[in-house]
């Protein structure tokens, strides 16, 4: 084996790790990431200077006088990183209650302690609320359980001496089983939001008392905030407005209709030092009512205030209002009237939680969110589409299609199809005032002849409606039509203007009008739902669903791929795009596959590359050949392939505990014929250990396109080998020299 001069080596090694980030943007593939500000979900305050913030993320910590923000994750000891409900206790520990992992406590040493449903009494891993009463239990407030107790959660109390107590529907006078909000008046009465069923009152003396719209003067019955004044008076966040309950048991009510109030779903209320009733609302902005009636508004029109989504606010000892947004971070009024931003992200995209991407032919990107649309102009300026600032019918948009005339169809979840021209105006189409049958548009297509095909999905007799262009409308639906069911997740238009419907299994309309039908008991289909089709330039049809991908031949014959017979990275499959060199790429729950037209596979996940979320809804190739991919939780990733030679290196685990067996995984890209050397290192803090031997002598590999395949470093983590972070370097040389071609990294902790 030849052996180059070791300290030279070491030289040059080190300078080309240290020149790492340089290099790693010269050569390879590239990812760019676009994402919206953090979600801000619950607020809650240390002392008068730090600020700890629930976010879509993980935990903020932010330094209110340095603006500092420490981040805590998964990777530092919380359970999951969406994080609904923040309090802190009389000893200074901070309890955090996660979307599904249970609730998570910061103890002060900086260790952490989890609760869920495997390990302790509480009722559901999915926790909405916090409440910490005079007597040190902690409330929590829960939704939907999957764990022992099955279908809903309830209230869970746990107690200073370690013991638990569960309200629930079988147990007590609970309303329901979801819990949206908690709060416990002076007289120690908690008062408990619900989803549907109102407000439930659990007495001091432990009866209950529950108020609904039947019963009382309630706006409505979905309750997700509380607030108490200092008169006693309870302030009730319904999404029909807001609802206050006097001492004396009367009732007050306001909405948009007869009050200042901006918007009348109610996320949040807080009251300020002057009894002015702060409110957060979804769309609006910020409500407050003063003391004698009047009403103010905030929301991004009129103030600094960036996003008009508020989920949380909360009024520290300065009077500074802090308003947890849905997109741009958190916000801080203070009572000069500056303002202040933490979290925000430079990106214009109103969501991380994508449903659709296209884009246009002036390579404008399209996103469709549940917080309204999000333009990425062609020269990287941002144009944001919401109900307040267009006429877009509904903020959540399922899907959109451009037609030949570069108008945009954008299909809504409750407001039917809104279209915006290239001279900035709208036009709306629903059930009330167009022959559209449903308000609910699940996905658009658009056909050879200009005709404009909305699928819905409604177990009655809706199906698809078809706007021609003479204005006139049509519909298919099980009643009229061979189409089989009126479930309509995904509409595809082959290039003989055939129309493939993904339903119950796949139906297809021809264009003499017959209809054909394929299902997993008459052919090849894998399953029943059809989540999406494509369709390839060999007029292949690829069809996604829960159990993989179904390829339909056309000579008829059939093909299907799962994570049992090929290189699919999850089963449920939910986007797919196909490129101009035929590789189809598959979204997944579990990243992206992509399928290459010599059968093999590629696979891109968050351990082994920037892609910046998993759960993969969407997928968009631009004329550029990049992949644009639309995230559930992550925003959008974008894939620039680069055909040169590249290493990358990555590990499935971030950490491993002493006797484990550290594996790293080497991948080189396009290998050539031409021999190429591979060094793989591993970097202790005072010198580099070599591959495969582990020692300081450097060990070239020479690899090429004819013996090369991914390798697996292994080094056994023994007691010889102190805890701490360690680095794992790969870089490839040109044969029998130092000239660099390609370096990559990967940081793993030892425990």
């Amino acid at each position: 084996m030849r052996t180059l001069n070791l300290l030279k080596l070491n030289v040059v090694i080190v300078i080309f790790f240290l020149c790492f980030s340089i290099l790693s943007l010269e050569a390879g593939d590239k990812w760019i990431n676009y994402k919206a500000g953090d979600s801000v979900y619950a607020i809650a305050f240390e002392g008068d200077r730090y600020v700890w913030c629930g976010t879509s993320r993980g935990v903020a910590r932010i330094d209110s006088e340095t603006w500092e923000e420490i981040k805590y994750t998964t990777e530092d000891g919380l359970s999951y990183n969406v994080v609904n409900a923040v309090a802190i206790d009389s000893d200074g520990r901070k309890w955090f209650g996660t979307e599904w992992g249970g609730v998570s406590v910061l103890n002060t040493d900086g260790s952490w302690t989890n609760f869920n449903e495997d390990n302790s009494d509480l009722v559901c891993d999915s926790v909405n609320s916090i409440v910490i009463d005079s007597k040190d239990r902690k409330w929590f407030g829960t939704g939907f359980s999957t764990g022992a107790f099955g279908g809903w959660g309830g209230v869970s109390v746990l107690h200073p001496d370690g013991s638990w107590t569960n309200y629930t529907t079988e147990n007590s006078g609970l309303a329901t089983y979801y819990i949206n909000a908690i709060n416990i008046d002076s007289s120690d009465r908690v008062w408990i939001g619900t989803f549907g069923e109102g407000v439930s009152i659990l007495n001091f003396d432990g009866s209950w008392e529950n108020y609904n719209t039947e019963n009382s003067e309630l706006a409505y019955d979905f309750v997700y905030a509380i607030a108490i004044d200092s008169n006693d008076r309870k302030w009730f966040g319904t999404s029909a407005g807001v609802s206050v309950l006097n001492p004396d048991g009367s009732w007050e009510n306001y909405n948009s209709e007869n009050s200042g109030i901006a918007n009348n779903y109610i996320r949040a209320i807080a009251i300020d030092s002057n009894n002015r009733k702060w409110i957060g609302t979804s769309g609006g902005g910020v409500s407050i009512l003063n003391s004698d009636g009047s009403w103010e508004n905030y929301n991004s029109e009129n103030s600094n205030l960036a996003d008009n989504y508020i989920r949380a606010i909360a009024i520290d000892s300065n009077d500074r209002k802090w308003f947890g947004t849905n997109s741009k971070g958190v916000w801080v009024l203070d009572h000069n009237s500056n303002w202040g931003n933490y979290l925000e992200s430079k990106s214009g995209l109103a969501s991380n939680y994508l449903n659709a991407i296209a884009i246009d032919s002036s390579d404008r990107k399209w996103f469709a969110t549940g917080y309204g649309v999000s333009k990425l102009n062609s020269d990287g300026n941002w144009t944001e589409y919401n109900t307040m600032n267009s006429d877009l019918a509904d903020d959540w948009v399922n899907n959109f299609v451009i037609d030949s005339n570069s108008k945009v169809w954008f299909g809504t979840y409750a407001g039917g199809v809104s279209v915006l021209s290239s001279d900035g105006s709208w036009e709306n189409y629903n059930t009330e005032n167009s022959g559209l049958a449903n308000n609910y548009i699940s996905t658009i297509a658009i056909d050879s002849n200009d005709r404009k095909l909305f699928g819905t999905e409604d177990y009655n007799v809706n199906g698809v409606s078809v706007l021609n262009p003479d204005g006139s409308w049509i519909y298919y639906n099980k009643d009229n039509s061979g189409i089989s069911s009126n479930i309509v997740s995904s509409i595809a238009i082959d290039s003989s203007d055939r129309v493939w419907f993904g339903t119950d299994g796949v139906s297809v309309l021809n264009p003499d009008g017959s209809w054909e039908n394929y299902n997993p008991e008459n052919s090849g289909l894998a399953a029943y739902w059809v989540s999406v089709i494509a369709i390839d330039s060999n007029d292949r049809k690829w069809f996604g669903s829960w159990n993989g991908v179904s390829m339909l031949n056309p000579d008829g014959s059939w093909e299907n791929f799962n994570t049992e017979n090929s290189g699919l990275a999850y089963d449920l499959v939910e986007a797919i795009a196909i490129d101009s060199s035929n590789r189809v790429w598959i979204g997944t729950y579990g990243g992206l596959s992509v399928l290459n037209p010599d059968g093999s596979w590629d696979k891109y996940n968050t351990k082994n590359s920037d892609l910046a979320e998993d759960w993969i809804i969407a997928i968009s190739i631009d004329s550029n050949d990049r992949k644009w991919i639309g995230t559930w939780g992550g925003g959008v990733s974008v894939f620039i392939e680069d055909d040169s030679l590249a290493v990358n290196i990555y590990s499935n685990n971030s950490s491993f505990n002493h006797g484990e067996t550290i594996e790293i995984s080497v991948k080189v890209d396009n290998p050539s014929d031409n021999t190429v050397d591979m060094y793989s290192a591993f970097h202790t803090g005072s010198a580099y250990l070599f591959y495969p031997t582990w020692d300081i002598t450097p060990h070239p590999t020479e690899i090429s396109s004819t013996n090369w395949e991914e390798k697996i470093l292994t080094l056994e983590y023994t007691s010889t080998i102190p805890k701490g972070s360690y680095t794992f370097y790969s870089a490839i040389t040109e044969h029998d020299t130092l000239n660099i071609i390609s370096v990559d990294s990967v940081t793993i902790t030892l425990e």
